[in-house]
């Protein structure tokens, strides 16, 4: 699902309702001993910021509201408790799955 989602093939509101949009692709343990993991690298430049959460949050929160969100001029006076304000937010709008998140800026 989510490659559909990354090539264009379906919309994110799509995505949010396709039947197998919690399907586990990887895992490991309950049998799955090796798991190949797909590692890239990309690259940054001083004031990115990369969002790390699960999927908890993105139920909450749509990808065009988290990235306004993160490039707002209040985003940047709020630094030390953004991960806390989006994690907030999105238990406030959905709340029905664990949700974690971790903002990193660059410098």
């Amino acid at each position: 699902m989510g490659w559909l989602l990354r090539n264009g093939k379906i919309s994110e509101r799509e995505a949010r309702q396709h039947p197998r949009r919690n399907l586990l692709q990887k895992a490991l343990g309950g049998g799955n001993q090796f798991v190949a993991p797909q590692v890239g690298s990309v690259a940054y430049e001083p004031g990115d910021v990369f969002l790390l959460c699960t999927d908890g949050l993105v139920d909450g929160l749509y990808d065009g509201h988290l990235g306004e969100f993160l490039s707002s001029p209040e985003a940047t006076l709020m630094a030390p408790n953004l991960a806390e304000l989006l994690v907030e937010e999105s238990l406030a709008r959905n709340g029905r799955d664990n949700t974690t998140a971790l903002v990193i800026r660059a410098f």
